[in-house]
């Protein structure tokens, strides 16, 4: 489930606040949450979503565990790490009306998970990740704190989650966003995510539909052919 965060409109979907970082000109739900309109990156699962549990976890990442990224306006993205959860859950309650708890956001460092924060110097100002298994990745969440959108971070860590995602080799991305959330359908549709299904009644605070949109990192065909391949050799 993705979750994103939308300004004076409540629960919103990883996806929302990533569209609110980007400018103007750009239209604008994290599963288990993205949600880029104004306060849901993510479609805000239950401490029951099987999402927010951890699989295996398949590879490293690009970058070194821990090592920052320079990005835009000053901000850097990098691993998530146990000191972060404080500011983590701090942010949750800022963004969300149903915050994760501390082991929620905490189970985000488990195998079978990327979990990056964007740090302004010390401070955590945003966050992204995403549950894989096997060829696939499950944006969970994605949040900005409200004096950071609109500033380069939602961007910066969705475009970080796509190369930890090439990094270990995965063929899609999926996520989920409000209907309502219009400006982050439309960042999410510049990013080359696709709408591809409805899941009914998704959404809590207020209940609501979420959009199922992926996004291919490699072609189908390379998709299949590389699953045949891991069949393969499996007999």
């Amino acid at each position: 489930m993705t979750r994103a965060p939308q300004d004076g409109h409540g629960e919103q979907d990883a996806k929302t606040v990533l569209a609110q970082q980007v400018p103007e000109a750009v239209p604008s739900e994290q599963n288990p949450r993205a949600v880029p309109s104004e306060q849901d990156p993510r479609a805000v699962p239950s401490e029951q979503d099987p999402k927010a549990a951890g699989g295996a976890r398949r590879g490293e990442n690009a970058a070194e565990r821990g090592t920052a990224e320079p990005v835009c306006a000053g901000l850097s993205v990098t691993e998530v790490r146990e000191a972060f959860l404080p500011q983590l859950l701090a942010l949750e309650r800022a963004c969300f009306s149903d915050a994760w708890t501390e082991a929620m956001l905490r189970s985000q460092l488990s195998p079978g998970h990327v979990f990056l924060a964007a740090l302004a110097g010390q401070t955590v100002v945003g966050y992204a990740a995403f549950a894989h298994v096997l060829d696939e990745g499950d944006i969970t969440n994605v949040a900005v704190a409200p004096a950071f959108r609109r500033r380069g971070a939602a961007t910066a860590l969705l475009d970080a989650l796509e190369a930890r995602a090439a990094a270990l080799s995965l063929s899609f991305l999926t996520l989920e966003v409000r209907e309502s959330n219009a400006p982050a359908r439309a960042l999410y549709r510049a990013r080359g995510f696709r709408e591809v299904g409805r899941r009914k009644r998704y959404y809590e605070k207020p209940r609501e539909d979420a959009i199922l949109m992926t996004k291919q990192l490699i072609s189908p065909r390379e998709a299949d052919e590389k699953r045949k391949k891991k069949g393969d050799k499996r007999t």
